[in-house]
């Protein structure tokens, strides 16, 4: 292993990194690495090769105890009964949302009558208001002679002066 390590060139990797890179397995040197979950993760990583005592990874009388406590495994007829809830629950949410999508779908084509007129009122609306804006303009500039941009603070009150004369 010395060997292969010194044959990399050194491009700033230190020597666990360099371990690593070349596919072999690098010592413990934190004492993080010596607890029960790094073991594991070790063990899973690099597999019997790691130096792991397997055995050392399995819950002791004591963990499992303060599981069966804790009361994290459930009995199977709770856990059939919870699913079986969870089923009829996910059941009636899915009847309850194609009732909403059956009675949205007889409104619409009610609804896309009413927007296609509310959007042809619209569009008359603007209309009779581009006209009236552009007859505006017209007499603004027959009376005065010159044509006026209707952005202009001037316009408004030219047409007034107008109306007022």
């Amino acid at each position: 292993m010395k060997k292969a390590v010194a044959s990399l060139p050194k491009i700033g990797l230190n020597a666990r990194h360099r371990i690593i890179a070349e596919g072999g397995i690098p010592p413990l040197q934190y004492d993080y690495e010596r607890e029960k979950w790094a073991m594991g993760e070790r063990f899973g990583q690099y597999g019997i090769k790691s130096g792991v005592d397997i055995r050392r990874l399995w819950p002791s009388i004591e963990e499992i105890e303060d599981i069966t406590s804790l009361r994290m495994h459930r009995k199977a007829k709770e856990a059939a009964e919870l699913a079986k809830n969870n089923q009829m629950f996910e059941e009636l949410r899915r009847e309850n949302r194609l009732k909403k999508i059956e009675e949205n779908w007889k409104k619409h084509d009610a609804m896309l009558e009413e927007y296609y007129e509310e959007k042809a009122q619209s569009m008359d609306q603007k209309k009779m208001e581009g006209e009236e804006l552009q007859r505006k303009v017209r007499q603004v500039q027959e009376y005065f002679g010159y044509w006026v941009d209707p952005e202009d603070p001037r316009f408004e009150f030219m047409l007034a002066q107008r109306d007022d004369e």
